[in-house]
């Protein structure tokens, strides 16, 4: 799978990371990619299908995602994990399995799901930010031509999202017409828990105390954001 450079998805996904909602602190990726495969990723499909083939696969191994004898589900399944191991490479997606990831019954429910979880930024940062972002998602992907698939965290994988996450969500949009795959992910963890694991691991790289007066000065500026001031990317002016 090879990355697609878009600039207004990177804004977007720079934009939501940092930001904070009460007690809580977003980080965010929303990157597309082509599903044709090349070198590394082309040997760790062919691995994954021969573990498949191993497991002997039945139209019964996957009711919520489809059967895993047909080619275009196991080939979409596998693209699932390539793109989870691409985000994510301190974790290993390769166990996961059918049962870790469902088919959405539609685009618009999933929009809502989203906007449910991140309604608190157009109150707090940016008032139109919603629909500035499904219009960069649908610009990218074509979202009437998708089919959407979620991922459902799962301890037992060892999965960041299950890693002091308070929330998370996993969306993939799929485009069989354009090939491509578009990944939007956000999780939620408890600011201050995830500050002190950020100071910790800046003291660990041999940081110096100049620098975590810098990192309170930073701080101030997030609690200014988090006040109502918004500071707003380039297209997303109105």
């Amino acid at each position: 799978m090879k990355f697609i450079e878009d600039p207004k998805l990177a804004e977007l996904s720079n934009w939501i990371t940092g930001k904070e909602l009460g007690d809580k602190v977003l980080t965010c990726r929303i990157e597309s990619f082509t599903c044709k495969m090349a070198g590394e990723d082309k040997k760790f499909s062919k691995k994954l299908e021969e573990e498949m083939d191993k497991a002997g696969v039945s139209p019964a191994s996957a009711p919520n995602f489809g059967p895993l004898n047909n080619t275009s589900a196991r080939r979409i399944l596998i693209d699932l994990i390539i793109t989870m191991n691409m985000h994510f490479p301190d974790y290993d997606f390769s166990k996961a399995g059918a049962d870790h990831f469902l088919k959405q019954p539609d685009a618009t429910k999933v929009v809502n799901a989203v906007n449910a979880q991140l309604v608190d930024l157009t109150r707090l940062y940016h008032v139109n930010f919603l629909e500035q972002l499904w219009g960069a998602v649908d610009e990218s992907i074509k979202l009437k031509q998708c089919s959407v698939y979620s991922y459902v965290p799962d301890a037992d994988l060892g999965d960041p999202f299950t890693d002091g996450s308070l929330w998370s969500f996993n969306y993939f949009f799929y485009n069989p017409l354009r090939k491509k795959m578009l990944y939007l992910t956000c999780i939620a963890r408890n600011k201050f828990a995830a500050r002190a694991a950020s100071d910790a691991a800046e003291y660990d790289d041999g940081d110096d105390f100049d620098d975590y007066g810098d990192q309170d000065n930073d701080n101030g500026n997030d609690d200014m954001r988090s006040s109502g001031a918004a500071d707003t990317p380039f297209f997303m002016d109105t």
